[in-house]
């Protein structure tokens, strides 16, 4: 299993949930141009390694994701959060399992375009 199993899972799931595409244009892993439309989410690793033992690389990894909700006003931004965050906390393919480590927090990332972010990190589990 590599980390890109645990995205493509994460993605997936965001990606077929009617609630989360109702108002997300796109999910992305890793952030995209600034041409990209919003609202949208972006799925990044923030830390986390494979696991080692005594005798070798286990197949079970952990990866700490931060996972950003991105809209031009703080409505939509919010509304995205907690569309994504019930999808996050359910069943994915692969066995991938999330872990809720830190609320959303809502920034205003950028005063001129007036973007807003809302940033929650998730302890991902997978094979």
């Amino acid at each position: 299993m590599s980390g890109s199993t645990i995205f493509t899972d994460v993605r997936t799931a965001l990606k077929n949930d009617p609630g989360v595409m109702a108002i997300a244009k796109e999910v992305y892993q890793g952030r995209p141009s600034s041409e990209a439309p919003y609202p949208y989410i972006s799925i990044q690793a923030v830390g986390g390694r494979p696991l080692v033992h005594f005798d070798g690389e286990d197949a079970l990894q952990n990866i700490l994701l931060q996972i950003d909700c991105w809209g031009l006003d703080l409505d939509t931004t919010h509304s995205l959060h907690y569309a994504a965050k019930p999808v996050l906390n359910g069943p994915m393919n692969n066995g991938t399992k999330l872990t809720y480590t830190e609320p959303g927090l809502i920034d205003d990332f950028d005063g001129d375009a007036r973007c807003y972010r809302s940033l929650s990190r998730w302890s991902a589990w997978g094979h």
